[in-house]
């Protein structure tokens, strides 16, 4: 299994941990893979192995989240619903500018209450989907050979580009139901995207855990974005990329 990863903090990027110690221009090596060097005399890290778009995932979830914190301690009991829309329309943003279809959903419900909560001011913000409801996942980003100006555009279907799925209850048993559906699907990236409590080692073994259950097989992309519950308190994102 081939791993790589980094840990963002407050907008800028740090060396994971697990990764040997080095200055600039030394080499990291991660799980037996040797990467580039890592800390440049500024002290941060530059981020390592993954791919481009996967970067542009790990950052926009981590801008996204920072900058709509200021919300979430409003919301009371839908703080879990308000990071999931956040989530949802960050990535739905990103799938349409990348050019893709993009199959996604918002809670009615929770978008009548945080409009009740924090006015239109936010749920203004929030990008409707090319086809609002969910599709096998909580979201994904997919090819069709059609115009989805046509009527029958969405038989054309060719290939996923993203499978996502979000679980922001924190227990290995949610959090790993929610990533079996993974395991399973046909998508170029499959992405789960979860809180941790208030350690960076919590992700860690979450993280682990769907390495353990992760089916070796070719061509088969995870990408797995950890970040902490109280945004104020622990500010570090982890994310890790595997085949």
């Amino acid at each position: 299994m081939s791993v790589s990863g980094h840990r963002l903090w407050a907008g800028v990027q740090w060396q994971q941990q697990q990764y040997s110690g080095c200055r600039s221009g030394e080499t990291v090596k991660d799980h037996g893979k040797t990467g580039s060097g890592c800390l440049d005399p500024g002290g941060r890290s530059v981020t390592m192995g993954l791919t481009k778009i996967e970067k542009e995932i790990v950052g926009l979830l981590e801008k996204e989240l920072m900058v709509n914190k200021k919300y979430f301690n409003q919301v009371g009991s839908s703080t879990r619903a308000l990071k999931t829309i956040n989530i949802k329309s960050a990535l739905n943003k990103l799938g349409r500018k990348r050019g893709h279809v993009v199959y996604t959903s918002y809670n009615k419900r929770s978008l009548t209450n945080l409009r009740k909560k924090l006015g239109n001011a936010f749920v203004s913000k929030i990008i409707q989907a090319d086809w609002p409801h969910e599709w096998l996942f909580d979201l994904c980003w997919a090819r069709h050979s059609g115009d989805p100006k046509d009527k029958d555009w969405w038989k054309t279907l060719k290939h996923l580009e993203l499978a996502c799925e979000i679980e922001l209850v924190f227990t290995e048993d949610a959090i790993l139901e929610d990533f079996q559906k993974l395991i399973v699907c046909d998508s170029k990236l499959r992405l789960i995207v979860f809180q941790y409590g208030d350690e960076e080692s919590d992700a860690d073994s979450i993280i682990k855990m769907c390495q353990k259950y992760s089916p070796e097989r070719k061509n088969f992309r995870y990408l797995a974005v950890a970040f902490p519950q109280d945004l104020d308190k622990a500010k570090n994102f982890v994310a890790e990329a595997w085949t």
